[in-house]
């Protein structure tokens, strides 16, 4: 597909690129389509020739589908989506955490044209994800033969331990072990891994403290409890 990279142009740009309310926004000049690239959080996307290169070797049908695609070059995780300007600047984000960039295009004679932005246009940004867990006190798991022995040895002054079943939800994209769990007073932080995503998990206190779910990256990860 015949595809031109051009610089800077006053008449056709996208900017103001936003993330609110699970969609994309964003405003612009003179464009028939856009394309939106999607890379890891924390990318600055850069578009340049050698991507553009990559798009000219796919079929015109692969590009103008108005489905999301891999743009495999070099070492470059990116994936786009072009599609024509329907009115509204509105773009559903299906997939964070990411950083995404939009730039404005024309397609007419079987030419698409990629305008690049200069460095006044924002048309790059990053969407964290929303993690909401809940965290419920629940009574002690039924007891095997053991702990009713224990139970039956116990001092008074030992104290009952509480458990917490702490529901996860699934994280699209997740970053394996992104996200841990810890307790006030202790050092130690327990990775979340992505099997535990989307399940209700049994965890313990310790010393009196309800288990505390944290992200590695608090940018990348806003964790939200509801107890």
């Amino acid at each position: 597909m015949n595809i031109k990279l051009i610089d800077f142009d006053a008449e056709h740009y996208a900017t103001n690129l936003t993330y609110k309310g699970g969609s994309l926004k964003w405003e612009s000049v003179g464009a028939t389509h856009f394309m939106i690239l999607r890379s890891a959080f924390g990318t600055e996307i850069k578009l340049s020739q050698s991507h553009i290169d990559c798009l000219k070797a796919m079929e015109e049908g692969q590009i103008l589908c108005g489905e999301e695609a891999a743009l495999e070059c070099g070492n470059s995780d990116m994936h786009f989506i072009v599609f024509p300007r329907s009115g509204v600047n509105v773009f559903s984000v299906m997939v964070k955490p990411a950083a995404y960039a939009v730039y404005a295009c024309s397609y007419e004679g079987g030419v698409l044209t990629v305008y690049n932005p200069s460095d006044a246009c924002f048309e790059r940004c990053s969407v964290a994800a929303k993690v909401r867990i809940s965290l419920k006190k629940v009574p002690l798991p039924k007891k095997g033969f053991l702990d009713k022995i224990k139970e039956l040895t116990k001092t008074e002054q030992e104290e009952e331990r509480l458990y917490y079943n702490v529901s996860f939800p699934h994280v699209p994209n997740y970053a394996e072990n992104m996200l841990c769990y810890g307790y006030a007073g202790c050092d130690y932080r327990f990775p979340i891994t992505a099997q535990m995503l989307g399940k209700t998990v049994l965890i313990p206190e310790f010393e009196g403290n309800a288990p505390k779910v944290e992200s590695l990256d608090s940018k990348a990860y806003k964790v939200v409890v509801c107890n």
